[in-house]
């Protein structure tokens, strides 16, 4: 009986687990399956948000692209207003220039008398220090024009810096007759007529000292065409005979050389004496302070140096002759020494001498030493050049830009701007148009130091402006 009982319990308990548990697994699978269905849903929504908000990003980048299309077509059409608004105004400025404004004063027949248009052509702007390298003049009589053109041969070779402003090289004036052979006939071309000529202080300064140190009288009276320009068209930004001639269609096909100026200077006197009268002037007596030559005595002697190199290099051949010429020279000057470039040419021509013989290759290697001196070469340019932190010094005149504005640029990249050159300066930078006042033609006293510091070990780099910029990063 007690066996029977034991199926029958046994199914009771089955049967009580099957409606336990079975629910609970049921609920189990259903809570599971809520889960993921939120899940899902939450996952779509957040997708459906983020593509709401990318549509919404989309409108406005398409909004604003149609802003940005409209002010480019308005500014475009601003430019086009400005360029017809320029075009106009330069249009009427030279009506205004060709036209014939009411004179002030009716030029007196004196005006129109005799006169002569000079021009000069110099190694730089101080006659204290400067040459004479061409003169140009153009004599007016009555309708008739004669012309006096000649260059000169200085005592000093010619800067590149001069060479670049008035294509007069040194291979052009090496046989020109010096100054002294010049002047006089100049002199005789000129007479006693009245001198006209452009910034007429710059080119009497310098024929007065000339006159002065050859005791020939020039006290000729001048019309200074530039401050007559600035009285006559007050109206034009600048008054300098280049800007003059573009405002007034003067044709000037060789600017920079003497006798294409004069001419250009003529035509000029021309226009003004239509329209305003001229100013006569005499010429004022200068101090005997104001002659006296500014040059150190040191910086004069390394100038004849040059000078020397300048004559026994222009062949390209170099002689046992001119070698113990030099050597000779700078035992003289040995007080130079600790100045570039008298060490370097001194030491060169001592290993050339040391063994008494001169072979040829010796010759050689003097001439290409001489004349990296006169034409300096500065070394290798690094691949890549990053200024910031540098030390950096600028020198000379700037193609690029003004010097000042070179300097800005500069500082915007890191660098350390300096005035002078020392041990510390990591460059050195060399414009590509040099400087008329170079005191040692080729480079000044920046250059100099550099190369003086160089020699004695410093790693200082000097960079011609070209060459800088093509490598800066």
């Amino acid at each position: 009986m007690k066996n029977k009982k034991c199926p029958v319990i046994v199914l009771c308990v089955l049967f009580a687990l099957w409606f336990l548990i079975i629910p609970g697994v049921l609920g189990i699978i259903l809570y599971i399956r809520n889960l993921v269905i939120d899940k899902n849903s939450k996952d779509t929504t957040a997708e459906e948000n983020e593509l709401a908000g990318l549509q919404s990003d989309i409108s406005r980048l398409r909004a604003e692209k149609a802003a940005c299309e409209e002010e480019y077509r308005a500014a475009l059409v601003r430019k086009e207003e400005l360029l017809k608004e320029i075009s106009m105004q330069k249009a009427a400025q030279q009506s205004i220039a060709k036209s014939t404004p009411p004179k002030q004063e009716q030029p007196t027949t004196d005006d129109k008398a005799d006169y002569v248009v000079i021009d000069l052509e110099t190694t730089g702007l101080k006659p204290s220090e400067c040459e004479i390298i061409e003169i140009g003049a153009v004599k007016v009589i009555g309708n008739k024009q004669e012309k006096f053109q000649s260059l000169v041969k200085p005592t000093y070779p010619i800067s590149r810096a001069i060479t670049n402003l008035t294509h007069i090289t040194n291979d052009m004036v090496k046989d020109a007759p010096s100054l002294d052979e010049v002047l006089p006939r100049f002199l005789d071309f000129l007479g006693d007529n009245i001198i006209v000529a452009h910034n007429a202080s710059f080119d009497l300064s310098f024929l007065s000292a000339a006159c002065e140190k050859q005791n020939m009288p020039f006290n000729n009276k001048y019309i200074d065409t530039l401050s007559w320009a600035r009285r006559c068209y007050p109206q034009f930004r600048h008054h300098t005979l280049e800007c003059l001639c573009d405002e007034l269609d003067i044709d000037n096909s060789e600017e920079h050389r003497a006798l294409s100026d004069a001419l250009a200077t003529q035509k000029l006197y021309d226009i003004l004496l239509d329209v305003r009268e001229p100013r006569i002037q005499s010429q004022k007596r200068k101090t005997e302070s104001a002659s006296k030559p500014k040059l150190s005595e040191s910086t004069k002697a390394l100038r004849d140096l040059q000078s020397l190199l300048c004559r026994i290099t222009e062949d390209n051949v170099l002689t046992d002759d001119e070698v113990y010429r030099l050597n000779q020279w700078l035992a003289i000057n040995e007080d130079l020494c600790g100045n570039y470039p008298f060490d370097k040419v001194k030491q060169a021509v001592e290993a050339a001498l040391e063994d008494g013989v001169i072979e040829q290759r010796e010759l050689d290697e003097m001439l290409a030493i001489f004349k990296d001196v006169l034409e300096p070469t500065f070394g290798d340019v690094p691949e890549k050049i990053n200024v910031e932190g540098k030390n950096v010094c600028l020198t000379g005149n700037f193609a690029r830009a003004a010097r000042s504005d070179v300097e800005v640029q500069l500082r915007q990249k890191g660098a350390v701007i300096k005035t002078g050159v020392s041990g510390k300066l990591d460059y050195l930078i060399v414009g590509s148009l040099g400087n008329a006042e170079w005191q040692q033609g080729n480079y000044g006293a920046k250059i100099k130091k550099a190369m003086e510091l160089r020699e004695a070990g410093s790693p200082i780099n000097i960079v011609e402006e070209n060459n800088f910029f093509e490598v800066l990063v």
